[in-house]
Formats: C-alpha cells, structure tokens, sequence
C-alpha cells in the first residue's frame, strides 16, 4: 500500500521543524526527525532514497545550495508515494 506525502512549505520555518515534520508525514518509510541544518544534504538524501520522488525527476539534494532551494523545488511535486 502506497502512502501520499504533501510537501510542506519550507518558507519561514527551520531546517529542523521543517524535517521533522516532513518525518513525521513520511513515517511508515523511516525517514528520522531531529537532523541539524548542517547535516540536511544528508537528510535530504535519505528522504529522496525512501520515497518514490527521486524516481519523478527531482534533482538530486546535491545540485542546490541551500536546504530551502532544495525543498522549493520539491514542493513541484507537491504529493508522491512512499
């Protein structure tokens, strides 16, 4: 059974609220909350590995900069499966 994740808005919240609640809305693949802003490319890796959103053409975590430019760009693919 394939469980639909709604991306969170990453505008005006922090690196750690913003994954811990994206953990929290991906809990059935194991993606962990409490990551450090220092570590998000990490997270974020981890994230785009449990989830189908790698599979839709989301560039890699790797080609942004910032944690927030990564998470905009995931918001095009509002929901996808995990």
């Amino acid at each position: 059974m394939s469980t639909i994740i709604e991306m969170l808005d990453p505008h005006g919240v922090s690196f750690e609220r913003w994954s811990c609640e994206m953990a929290g809305r991906s809990a059935d693949v194991g993606i962990y909350a409490g990551a450090k802003e220092a570590d998000w490319k990490k997270w974020a890796r981890n994230f785009t590995g449990a989830t189908t959103v790698s599979a839709q053409g989301v560039p890699s975590p790797d080609a942004f900069h910032s944690w927030r430019e990564w998470a905009q760009a995931m918001m095009i693919y509002q929901n996808f499966t995990v």
